[in-house]
């Protein structure tokens, strides 16, 4: 039994990279207060399984945070990140762009959300993708 979150968080991370997002990657937290960026989060790894095999499963966070100032912008900028990094991410014609370091996946599930707040002149929007995993160990 391995606990597969810092390589999911790896493979996202390469895999945002590779998708044509061009903006800082975090890990669990921003180091930053302005622009826009992307949060990695491994939210919950539980594991089910025999006496012989045991099956991870892991919900990864991709939470994507846009900031306008002067109360200006709307979602279509988090809406065409989330797009980027979906249509990079989850498999098109059988064939995944994800690699999970001594993990495949054997099924995923996606759920999106979206947050949106007002703070001052500033207008904060964030749409958080949910990647809920079930792997199994090479």
């Amino acid at each position: 039994m391995k606990d597969p979150s810092f390589v999911l968080r790896k493979a996202y991370k390469q895999a945002i990279a590779s998708s044509g997002v061009v903006l800082n990657v975090f890990d669990g937290q921003s180091d930053s207060t302005e622009g826009n960026y992307i949060i990695l989060n491994v939210q919950e790894v539980s594991f089910q399984g025999t006496k012989d095999t045991d099956t991870p499963k892991a919900k990864v966070s991709i939470d994507i945070v846009t900031r306008f100032q002067n109360n200006r912008g709307s979602s279509k900028v988090s809406d065409d990140i989330a797009n980027l990094i979906l249509n990079y991410c989850t498999p098109s014609a059988g064939v995944l762009n994800v690699s999970i370091d001594n993990f495949n996946i054997s099924t995923f599930e996606v759920s999106i959300r979206t947050i949106e707040g007002q703070f001052g002149s500033e207008r904060i929007i964030r749409k958080i993708i949910t990647i809920d995993h079930e792997l199994y160990e090479n």
